[in-house]
């Protein structure tokens, strides 16, 4: 019940509301990787990056090859700023769900952060032929068009 209300809050980004759910959950059942790495995201969310990696590292431990809190993971290291964890960490989330549009996404981000515009273009194209209204894939394709100075293919 309470991870789910957790999950719920979080959708409505009542972050703290939904760590306090989270920690609920991890009370009653301390060893559910879900609710770890749903709390990861949470406190991510409200730029508690520490406690966020700890949680993503102990749902890790539970589950080494859980694709989603790989990419939960992965987008707490690169709001840390590291570019290179991350990106092992995409790699790894789509070694096990190649078609994971989201993780495309994010890992084109981070292939842009690390100045790999291609590879982040590449990303940004196949998160929309697997998901074609992905608002998040055109978003950062457009932005690294125009970057790239190409307005018309940014509009």
């Amino acid at each position: 019940m309470h991870m789910n209300r957790g999950i719920t809050l979080g959708h409505l980004k009542r972050y703290d509301d939904a760590i306090t759910d989270f920690d609920r959950a991890h009370e009653l059942r301390p060893n559910h990787a879900d609710t770890l790495s749903n709390r990861g995201v949470a406190l991510d969310q409200v730029k508690r990056y520490a406690d966020a990696l700890a949680d993503h590292d102990r749902s890790l431990e539970l589950r080494p090859d859980h694709a989603a809190t790989l990419l939960n993971r992965g987008a707490t290291l690169d709001s840390l700023g590291r570019y290179a964890d991350a990106l092992a960490n995409y790699n790894h989330a789509l070694e096990l769900r190649p078609d994971h549009a989201d993780t495309l996404v994010n890992r084109g981000v981070t292939l842009d952060n690390l100045k790999r515009y291609e590879d982040a273009l590449a990303d940004y194209n196949r998160a929309l032929e697997l998901s074609p209204a992905d608002a998040d894939a055109f978003y950062n394709r457009a932005c690294l068009y125009s970057a790239w100075n190409k307005f018309d293919d940014s509009l």
